[in-house]
């Protein structure tokens, strides 16, 4: 009994530890295929269509993923927003500190749910890839509904989908394409330093944790604030 006892004891504060670890291997796994399969995508799709900064921005950004993505993405479905695709909650309001955010804009079609502002529903399409990761790419600002170049139209990555908890950092990462080449987001705005103190467990701005994990060598380092 007493043995049973101390392994019990034992269990009991290892586990934590293991489901963590658990967690941080699948989603760094996870995040890591969804930028290997966009690259691949985005270097296929030159081949057909010219250099990325060439492609024709089209306003519809369903037409934009379905000529210049979707051919290139195995099993894949696209909609017209995430809603479409199974996500039901939308919490609003801006990202602070604790890195809550609602990544997934609302849109015209969606009169059910508290909107952060009222964007145009052909903005932005979710591609699903075959194990129910959301990738979003908008062809319109969201803030003011113009029309995005092609150097800011940003690869957003949610590793769950339809999943919470919808936290930048956590299961939503954002990258940028630039030369054809799909980079993690900011690092052209801010220096290494200043993005690795944003993705820390005192930072503001936790967009840019897919620098810190590319960084650490795909790895979720013990200063990640996880």
């Amino acid at each position: 009994m007493i043995t049973l006892g101390i392994i019990g004891v034992v269990a009991a504060m290892t586990l934590p530890t293991l489901i963590h670890n658990y967690q941080k291997k699948v989603t760094v796994n996870r995040l890591k295929k969804a930028y290997t399969v966009m690259s691949q995508a985005i270097k296929l799709s030159e081949t057909q269509n010219g250099e990325y900064e060439t492609w024709e921005p089209y306003e519809d950004s369903t037409e934009f993923v379905n000529k210049y993505y979707k051919p290139y993405i195995k099993s894949v479905k696209i909609c017209d927003s995430a809603y479409d695709c199974g996500l039901k909650h939308h919490t609003g309001g801006n990202c602070g500190k604790n890195g809550n955010c609602s990544p997934w804009a609302c849109n015209d079609k969606n009169k059910n749910v508290t909107c952060v502002g009222k964007f145009n529903y052909k903005s932005q399409s979710v591609i699903v890839l075959s194990d129910g990761i959301f990738v979003k790419i908008s062809t319109r600002n969201e803030n003011n509904n113009n029309v995005l170049p092609m150097s800011q139209r940003n690869i957003h990555v949610d590793i769950n989908g339809a999943s919470g908890p919808n936290i930048y950092g956590k299961d939503y990462f954002i990258f940028s394409v630039q030369n054809g080449n799909l980079l993690p987001f900011t690092y052209r705005y801010t220096t290494e330093s200043q993005i690795m103190n944003d993705c820390s467990k005192n930072g503001s701005y936790k967009f840019t944790c897919s620098y810190k994990i590319m960084q650490d060598g795909w790895e979720i380092a013990d200063d990640y604030p996880w």
